[in-house]
């Protein structure tokens, strides 16, 4: 305990200590209310789900630019066992912006798998896209598994094979022998010998909009993700929540700490 000339108060060492930590907790706090750097990419996750009994996970990311929306899709589950684990669509309210009916354009890798859960050649990096962007409203519906859907109509996505470079646990419904079955979204890379070494893992569609916005207005809602092949849009369906991102989270913890150093800094005090 230090005490201060003139006078018989003691002070406080501590209080320095709260003084700096209290302002420290306020500006993190501000800073994390402030809008973020990348504000213009946002991501939606269903985590791992079981609809209707069907183990399914999925990404969904939007890059929102002036005049387009960029889409990419990933399948997070490893060695699927049937079609009710690919992803057929995604539907979701956009409000600030007006996109197009059109894809204008996309990036996936497709292929097929052989009964015995093989990887079949070819894998194509695909310059055309079966799917679509169908508007109703606000709600925008990206999809291959639409009313127009006919069974074995290729596109949908799945995630990668085992650490085998194989589909072992692929049923028929997924082991068709057909070429280009499938587009790859497991958004891993591969090296080496691996089937998928050196081609795209993240399917992504461009989406234009009808007029040059601030992307800084448009909002993405009700992200959800459907499976399988039923229609319309597929058989199970998993909403996605946004996930924060990882700066805001930092940013959050770090005020938490800064927090409980205050707190008990200013107990010391007090004793």
């Amino acid at each position: 305990m230090h005490w201060k000339r003139g006078t018989r108060k003691p002070v406080s060492p501590s209080l320095p200590v709260a003084r700096l930590a209290s302002w420290l907790v306020c500006a993190t706090v501000a800073i994390g209310l402030a809008p973020a750097g990348r504000a213009n990419i946002v991501e939606f996750a269903t985590g791992a789900q079981t609809p209707g009994g069907v183990a399914v996970n999925a990404s969904a990311t939007f890059d929102i630019n002036t005049n387009s929306i960029t889409v990419t899709l990933l399948n997070l589950t490893l060695n699927p066992t049937d079609v009710n684990q690919a992803i057929g669509s995604l539907r979701f309210t956009i409000t600030g912006a007006v996109p197009t009916n059109t894809i204008a354009s996309n990036a996936d890798t497709t292929f097929g798998i052989i009964p015995g859960g093989v990887i079949k050649n070819p894998i194509t990096a695909q310059t055309t896209t079966n799917w679509t962007n169908t508007l109703s409203g606000q709600q925008d519906a990206l999809c291959v598994v639409c009313a127009t859907f006919v069974t074995g109509t290729p596109g949908l996505i799945v995630g990668g094979p085992n650490t085998s470079d194989k589909y072992d646990a692929a049923d028929a419904t997924l082991a068709t022998n057909t070429s280009g079955q499938w587009i790859i979204g497991s958004g891993l890379t591969y090296t080496g010998a691996q089937k998928f070494a050196g081609f795209d893992t993240s399917p992504s569609w461009v989406i234009n909009f009808a007029a040059g916005i601030d992307p800084n207005t448009v909002v993405i809602t009700n992200v959800i993700f459907g499976f399988g092949v039923g229609t319309p849009f597929g058989t199970e369906f998993a909403p996605a929540e946004e996930v924060p991102e990882p700066g805001s989270v930092i940013l959050f913890g770090t005020g938490l700490g800064l927090l409980a150093i205050a707190v008990g800094a200013r107990r010391l005090r007090r004793r």
